[in-house]
């Protein structure tokens, strides 16, 4: 997961029939200005279910998102 809000992204690569990922850098204004963090998470199971929810919970931990059952209560009330 890219913890990095801008200039990164995650590239799939296929090599020796394994498919994996490799981060890239992009230049912001023709150089490295913001700082880059990466972080590997891994699953022994709950499949793709679990990736799901966790990066659900880490978006709305981190980018401050109000999930829409929290919405509704602030509406109602």
């Amino acid at each position: 997961m890219l913890q990095t809000p801008f200039d990164a992204a995650l590239r799939t690569k296929k090599q020796n029939g394994t498919i994996g990922f490799e981060t890239v850098s992009l230049a912001s204004k023709e150089k490295f200005s913001n700082t880059r963090k990466v972080v590997f998470i891994f699953f022994d199971k709950g499949g793709y279910v679990a990736q799901c929810k966790h990066c659900r919970n880490e978006v709305l931990a981190t980018n401050h998102i109000i999930s829409l059952k929290k919405k509704l209560k602030k509406t109602i009330h």
